[in-house]
């Protein structure tokens, strides 16, 4: 395990991360709309810029984990990804998305600002694509990046990285905020 003193220091497009200074990513958990992104973007670059510090603006085309299953779930991927490209024109921030699948990399890859090269995209893309071709290899539902849903006929059994085991379930209607504790 590496210490904060032995931490490679890396760029997401022009922000440092792991240089001992703060960096901040943050935007709006679903894209809502081409207005509401941008409108978000320019703020929270606006107040990163004025308190000195690194911006990535991060927001999902696809929120699979809604806590219920009629949420909204976001604009798609191919109008998601057109905005981000346009946040990360005329807002001048790098970008970062959620894949939900492994067919998503390439096109995701394409606008979000992860670094390529030895330590960046490759190995993400890698990681990201065993992980989830594993789990669905096993009939389990990918929901977002480390986190699955086990459909057990009633409702989900449901984990997310980091909990140790299983334990905890949600009907079909609650969704992942509806989750109780197992018994």
């Amino acid at each position: 395990m590496q210490t904060a003193s032995q931490t490679k220091p890396f760029q997401v497009g022009s922000a440092t991360f792991g240089d001992g200074r703060l960096a901040i990513i943050a935007g709006p958990c679903v894209i809502e709309s081409e207005e509401h992104a941008m409108m978000m973007a320019r703020e929270c670059a606006q107040r990163a810029r004025d308190t000195g510090l690194d911006f990535v603006f991060k927001t999902s085309f696809d929120k699979a984990n809604r806590s219920s299953i009629k949420s909204f779930r976001g604009v798609g991927m191919k109008a998601g990804l057109e905005i981000l490209s346009h946040i990360k024109r005329e807002v001048g921030v790098p970008v970062v998305t959620d894949i939900h699948d492994p067919a998503q990399v390439d096109a995701v890859a394409e606008v979000d600002s992860l670094p390529d090269g030895e330590e960046g995209v490759s190995d993400s893309e890698r990681i990201i694509t065993d992980w989830a071709g594993a789990i669905i290899e096993l009939g389990i539902e990918v929901k977002g990046l480390w986190l699955i849903d086990f459909d057990n006929g009633s409702g989900y059994y449901c984990w997310q990285h980091p909990e140790p085991s299983l334990q905890y379930f949600h009907g079909y209607e609650e969704g992942f905020g509806g989750r109780v504790k197992l018994q």
